[in-house]
């Protein structure tokens, strides 16, 4: 094994030990896609080794090597300061490692599909990952298999027994090569073990099809020499059935795939994928098998709409596959839009009592201070049009050992659009606090959709003291409201915006995919409460996130996103 630093220097080299290694036996190691880091390091050097047969699927991708340095404040940086490489110099990091043999595991469940393989979740998926260009090899399986695998395997290891091992075809397959292997030698193995892997395709391929049957699909093989004409349309409907061109963030919508046979012949093992960046979409199945000439059939699949989408649009491609497609597939192109969920919105107001009402002890001045037993009376208002259904106010101490909070949290329930509603929480100041101001940190929030508030309470400590603020007197954050004329033309976006707030506008900020675009700094003095703005902003490949930031003068931010694809290969 060899660690590598920066621009492939400060080479390291780890050699294996043969001191006690005298076991000379076959080897089988299982990988997939959950096996990274070590694991991988393991399963590389056996397979470039020729000392072991790897099988299964392709491994995580990750060889990269992390350092932990302490800072003077008290905080972390983790830093990739080097990476591993496999014998023969072959780079893990955002590739993992190739399979000798590669198994592919088919689903049929209840209410979905997954025959075919998709790319899956590695190093490669994630943000900053290190990438690696120049020692990178790329190696395709030997031999690839396709078996059944129950739709909901038990994967805790706690919970792996031999009873799961006796239905685990991985581990069921492993054994039965190595009840094959004659000596230790990799190569050998490879050699003996072909009718075995043919012999289990085709009874896969039956268990398979048998398994397709109880669905009622006819997945047989045709006896065709030409590809046959297929036509496909599909349809997006709500709950109500009904017929719909957006995506709703929080409802349930069915996708439903009509493919027509207009050719003489039968088409066979007709199968339709999406592939889509949202994963909520990507590879969806629409299952039809064999579809008799100028025989029509349709298939349909519900999706679950999270909460939290936000709004945006993608170009997905419906491909649809046969048993005869040998190059490119039936493509049909769509647009789908998404709309996030209106969220609730909040301002508040609070009061102080400092020893006006029962259990609470000071001098009476709406002030905390030192020694005084505090009840602290928070309105909280729903100013938007969407309900808040679990509010919950939280107060938090930024004073450690001089405060004590004894009442912390109050559970609101529902708040309604529109709406206000009050609670109180109590603290106390112990009299050895020394600073000139005394802070809190007071959170309100909507459990379920996440969507709150945060702001940092001070109360100075000494002349002049200001009160508490003036009856009905609330603290929001702006309201930012994306207009419709935000349009995308190609790896373009044209945004426009307008930013609302009824006390002065701080500041305002434009990301995208993490980095600032625009930043709008109100001027000293100025007492701007509406801003519109408009920035065009050049997209990168994939997925783009697009967030506005703005503060009012109080230093309350709200944020609203949206999120687009450009594909620079369409």
């Amino acid at each position: 094994m060899y660690t590598v630093g920066a621009d492939n220097t400060d080479e390291e080299v780890a050699q294996a030990q043969s001191q006690m290694s005298d076991v000379n036996l076959p080897m089988v190691v299982l990988i997939n896609e959950g096996s990274a880091s070590a694991a991988e390091i393991v399963a590389g050097a056996l397979k470039n080794n020729n000392r072991a047969i790897v099988m299964g699927q392709k491994s995580f991708g990750k060889g990269s090597v992390q350092s932990l340095f302490s800072l003077r404040d008290g905080s972390s940086l983790k830093l990739t300061i080097a990476q591993y490489l496999t014998p023969g110099r072959e780079s893990i990091q955002a590739v993992g490692i190739t399979p000798d043999i590669h198994l592919y595991p088919s689903i049929i469940g209840e209410d979905f599909f997954d025959l075919f393989e998709d790319s899956g979740y590695n190093e490669n998926k994630l943000d900053a990952h290190l990438s690696n260009v120049n020692l990178v090899k790329t190696s395709q399986p030997i031999y690839n298999m396709t078996f059944l695998q129950p739709e909901d395997p038990e994967t805790k290891e706690s919970l792996y027994t031999s009873k799961i091992k006796d239905t685990d075809f991985a581990f069921q397959l492993a054994l039965k090569i190595l009840s094959l292997a004659k000596d230790s030698s990799k190569t050998n193995l490879l050699s003996q073990i072909l009718p075995l892997l043919n012999e289990e395709t085709k009874k896969q391929a039956v268990v398979i099809a048998e398994t397709l049957k109880t669905k009622k699909i006819d997945w047989s093989d045709g006896q065709t020499t030409a590809q046959p004409k297929l036509d496909l349309r599909f349809e997006i409907s709500d709950e109500t059935s009904k017929k719909i061109s957006a995506i709703r963030a929080g409802t349930e919508i069915t996708i439903t795939v009509t493919v027509k046979n207009s050719s003489s012949q039968p088409a066979h093992q007709v199968i339709t994928d999406i592939e889509a960046l949202n994963p909520l979409l990507n590879h969806k199945e629409f299952v039809f098998g064999k579809v008799a000439p100028q025989e029509e059939l349709s298939r349909f699949i519900k999706v679950k709409i999270p909460d939290e989408v936000v709004s945006y649009s993608e170009n997905i491609k419906f491909l649809t596959y046969t048993e005869k497609t040998q190059t490119a597939p039936l493509t049909t192109h769509a647009t789908t839009q998404f709309v996030e969920k209106q969220q609730p919105q909040f301002a508040y107001s609070y009061e102080v009592f400092d020893g006006q009402i029962p259990e609470t002890m000071g001098n009476k001045n709406h002030i905390p201070e030192k020694g005084e037993s505090v009840v602290l009376r928070v309105h909280l208002k729903n100013i938007s049009q969407t309900d808040a259904v679990e509010t919950t106010v939280n107060l938090k101490n930024k004073e450690g050992k001089f405060a004590l909070i004894q009442e912390a949290r109050k559970k609101l329930g529902l708040l309604k659009a529109q709406s206000e509603t009050s609670c109180d929480l109590k603290f106390s100041i112990k009299n050895d606090f020394a600073k000139d101001k005394f802070q809190l940190q007071l959170f309100g929030q909507d459990d379920k959709s996440r969507a709150g508030l945060s702001d940092t309470l001070t109360f100075s400590q000494i002349a002049p003291q200001k009160a508490t603020p003036e009856p009905n007197h609330y603290y929001g954050a702006p309201t930012i409201i994306i207009k419709p004329e935000t349009k995308q033309s190609k790896n373009k976006l044209f945004l426009s915006a307008q930013v609302a707030h009824d006390q002065p506008i701080k500041d305002i900020s434009v990301f995208a995919t993490g980095k600032k675009v625009l930043y709008l700094n109100a001027e000293k003095g100025t007492q701007i409460r509406k801003k519109d703005i408009t920035k065009n902003i050049a997209l990168e490949d994939g997925l783009n996130s697009i967030t506005i930031r703005a503060r009012g003068e109080t230093g309350l931010m709200s944020e609203k996103s949206i999120t687009l694809v450009y594909d620079k290969n369409q």
